[in-house]
């Protein structure tokens, strides 16, 4: 009956005059009162439905997997678990409508919900359990939701403790690692992926002044490259097995490969290939891989859609959205695990240096903008929208991620890790704007600080000590 009811309404566009009546009745029974607007894209109204989302989720996830779990392999459930517990904790749907109202209630059931995951993840990848298992949608899904919203506290006697929501402080490492001043001469062997490009390019390049064995791979010729290049197709399975067998030495691996594609989809679908069918081919030749660098950037926390958290940290939750970077990440995480090698995640937001044949390099467009205006006798004005020239924007050195790709492949507090690298932050109005005292707004038109920064000389002063890039970073 209701249903049909609502439908009778919503077919009739009646639905703003029942609302028009409870809300007289609400404001005659002192219910409501008059208010101003109210934003709900502010940032509280948005963080608080982010936290409910991802306690229905981590909820949800684990239900799911029960109930599949209770079909498919029920013997073995009922020795993994409590079922009769599990049972009155997630018989009915999740609902964050019906979740508790008190902070502390539901940070004490979103550690309920992660500690279930976490025993039932353990139980599934123990040793004695049927693979077969760990194959089911459900399940994969409950360890994907456990990876990208929990942290895996370990105490100081070295015993892994609860799951705790990436929102929750983290300790600082004691161990500082590895300085950026100090970087490893004459290491081992390195393959750069993508050493055409200019982040690939530049950690090529400082890998061979530090006397590494250094290999480059990307599919356009490189004659004038000071280390070995093999022009490869990645893209191809069979092309990349055959092109990297004759790499056995290589020790490390820093993945700068790229291809870019108009869709989410698409994009996730080439770049994954990409990295998967370079470590297939390593393990093919039969490379003793330590140590993976991936490389990803400021749309892991979501800057393509539009507003985000700021400050952006390493541990903040995946997007929702799928993104190649999550996906990589989540391959690469598998093979580390399967194969016994370590990696670390990078991100650098607006990287500039000098590379040839490379448009995707900020400094570069700047650069034929300057000459451009010289060459027409005007003015040198910011080209932009006025967004754009209101926003704050941060730029990573390239030789400085250069430097920090060296780091990270050798430091042991880099393992596993996540970090963000970032040289500077430069802005237009956003550096002179309202609200500062003693600083006059400017105007669209006007010279901008935004391309004082970028005329200097690409130079970067580096930190005195590692502390920058000992933060801690990744999910466990």
């Amino acid at each position: 009956m209701l249903p049909r009811f609502r439908a009778r309404l919503v077919g009739n566009g009646m639905e703003r005059v029942v609302f028009d009546r409870l809300l007289e009745y609400c404001v005659d029974a002192g219910l409501v009162a008059a208010g101003g607007k109210q934003r709900t894209d502010s940032t509280h109204v948005v963080s608080s439905v982010r936290d409910l989302n991802r306690l229905e989720l981590a909820g949800e996830s684990v239900r799911a997997a029960l109930e599949a779990l209770s079909v498919a392999a029920p013997d073995w459930l009922a020795r993994a678990v409590d079922v009769p517990e599990f049972a009155h904790r997630y018989g009915p749907r999740v609902d964050s409508w019906k979740l508790p109202g008190s902070k502390v209630k539901r940070d004490q059931l979103s550690q309920v919900y992660g500690q279930d995951a976490l025993r039932l993840c353990r139980a599934a990848w123990s040793p004695a359990a049927p693979a077969w298992l760990r194959e089911i949608g459900a399940v994969d899904i409950m360890r994907q939701v456990l990876v990208q919203t929990y942290t895996v506290r370990t105490s100081s006697r070295g015993k892994n403790g609860d799951p705790v929501h990436d929102h929750a402080p983290h300790p600082t490492p004691t161990t500082p690692g590895l300085g950026l001043t100090d970087l490893p001469a004459n290491g081992d062997t390195v393959l750069v992926a993508g050493d055409g490009g200019l982040i690939g390019s530049y950690a090529a390049r400082e890998y061979t002044r530090l006397g590494w064995t250094v290999h480059g791979v990307s599919r356009r010729a490189l004659d004038d490259a000071p280390w070995q290049h093999h022009s490869v197709d990645l893209l191809d399975a069979e092309s990349a097995t055959t092109g990297l067998a004759g790499l056995g030495d290589v020790t490390h691996l820093v993945f700068a490969a790229y291809i870019e594609r108009p869709t989410d989809a698409e994009l996730i679908e080439v770049n994954d290939a990409l990295l998967r069918n370079t470590l297939d081919a390593l393990r093919a030749a039969g490379a003793p891989l330590r140590h993976v660098t991936l490389y990803q950037g400021g749309k892991a926390y979501g800057h393509h859609l539009g507003y985000f958290t700021t400050q952006a940290k390493e541990s903040d939750p995946r997007l929702v959205a799928p993104h190649f970077y999550s996906t990589q990440e989540d391959l690469l995480r598998q093979a580390a695990a399967e194969r016994g090698f370590a990696f670390t995640a990078l991100r650098p937001e607006g990287v500039t240096g000098y590379a040839t044949g490379n448009p995707m390099n900020l400094l570069l467009v700047i650069g034929i903008h300057a000459a451009i205006c010289k060459e027409l006798g005007l003015p040198m004005r910011f080209p932009g929208t006025r967004a754009a020239y209101d926003v704050l924007y941060q730029t990573t050195d390239a030789e400085l991620l250069a430097r920090a790709t060296v780091w990270a492949g050798s430091a042991g507090t880099a393992a596993d890790q996540v970090f963000n690298v970032i040289s500077a932050r430069s802005g237009g109005q956003a550096e002179a704007g309202p609200g500062r005292p003693g600083r006059r707004p400017r105007h669209p038109g006007s010279r901008s600080p935004y391309l004082d920064t970028y005329l200097r000389p690409c130079t970067v002063d580096l930190p005195a000590s590692p502390a920058a890039f000992t933060v801690p970073g990744a999910r466990r």
